[in-house]
Parts: C-alpha cells; structure tokens; sequence
C-alpha cells in the first residue's frame, strides 16, 4: 500500500483480516468482515497467504478461490530495464485455472 501512498492515489483502504474461522458445524470459512467488504467493493488485494500443514486446517488461498470463484490466476512476467538476469525482453503472461485440476481442492483417487 506504500506505493499507492507515494502515488497519491486516492485509495481508501480498507484493511481486513482473512484468517479462516470455523462457522456453524466446524465449517472453514472466511471472516464474514472481510467477505462483506470484498462481495462491496467488487475487488481485493491480497499479498502470500501461509498454506497450512495440519490436517484439518484449509488453505486460506483455496478458500478465498472457492468462496469468490475465481476461476484463474493470471501472472504477467516482463523484463525491467536496468535489471541483469540471464534473459533480456521477457514479456510472457502465464494464466492457471483455478477450478479443475490440483489447484481445485478436489482430491483425484
């Protein structure tokens, strides 16, 4: 959000918590705070979310996809000048679906 402010965007944030409860029934799910304010404002930014390694505690991304539907995760990855790395004039835009497949919480046996 820094470089918003630096910007002088005219943003006002708000800020919620996305730790995952447990509702009625030991259900995951995510803060009804934060859902509400995401379902009003139509967007949210979020940075990494820890994925958890007990058994029984869901992933807070999978969560947030599955709550939201979000169908893809699209990742643009472009060469900035002045950078060395072993390739120059990357531009290349890499697009996951989110819903099939591994990333869908859906177990394959």
């Amino acid at each position: 959000m820094k470089i918003f402010d630096a910007a002088k965007a005219p943003i006002q944030w708000e800020e919620r918590n996305v730790t995952a409860i447990q509702g009625p029934g030991g259900k995951w799910m995510i803060p009804s705070e934060a859902k509400e304010s995401m379902d009003k404002n139509k967007m949210g930014l979020k940075g990494p979310l820890k994925t958890p390694i007990a058994a029984g505690h869901p992933s807070m991304n999978l969560l947030l996809r599955k709550t939201f539907d979000l169908y893809a995760n699209v990742r643009p990855c472009v060469s900035i000048e002045g950078y060395k790395t072993p390739y120059t004039d990357v531009n290349i835009v890499t697009i996951r679906e989110n819903t099939e497949g591994e990333y869908s919480g859906i177990e394959h046996v």
